[in-house]
């Protein structure tokens, strides 16, 4: 199988297209991806591999992305059964009754969803800083952290 980590949903797609990889072979490559990184990096916060392992050897909807996995952020994309927290610590475990327009427009794409990535509370555009992740003090949310530095969230750099 072709290496997939850094190429973009498009390059994923393409491959898929002309038989160079199953939709399960690009599943099963994110998933070892994710369980690899994300000890570290703290950004998938729920994952639905199982799930995706299923949809990855059914049928595909036959959209231009078909069978490249994704991972839905925790905002505004909700699935129904499944819980969307929106960052919101007390909202973790409820399930959401209805699929929003973004999910359904992404499984018709042909995505596979492989979970949920951290995001801040309501999607606020700034996160808190990584270093109180260890805080003693409760928070609502965890704390996503940057692939090279570690002592950063992502978004720190935009609002020094």
């Amino acid at each position: 199988m072709a290496e997939t980590t850094w190429l973009d949903a498009t390059a994923q797609a393409d491959l898929v297209r002309r038989g160079e990889v199953s939709p399960k072979e690009l599943a099963e490559a994110a998933i070892a991806r994710i369980e690899a990184v994300n000890p570290r990096l703290d950004a998938v916060i729920r994952t639905r591999f199982e799930a995706a392992r299923l949809e990855a050897d059914g049928d595909l909807p036959d959209g231009p992305f078909r069978g490249v996995p994704i991972p839905y952020k925790d905002v505004a994309c909700t699935v129904a059964g499944e819980p969307t927290a929106f960052g919101l610590g007390p909202l973790r475990e409820m399930a959401w009754p209805a699929t929003s327009y973004l999910a359904e427009q992404f499984r018709a794409a042909g995505f596979i969803p492989l979970g949920r990535t951290n995001t801040a509370e309501r999607g606020a555009r700034k996160a808190r800083r990584a270093r109180r992740a260890s805080s003693s003090r409760p928070r609502a949310g965890r704390v996503a952290r940057r692939r090279h530095r570690t002592t950063r969230c992502p978004r720190r750099s935009h609002w020094r």
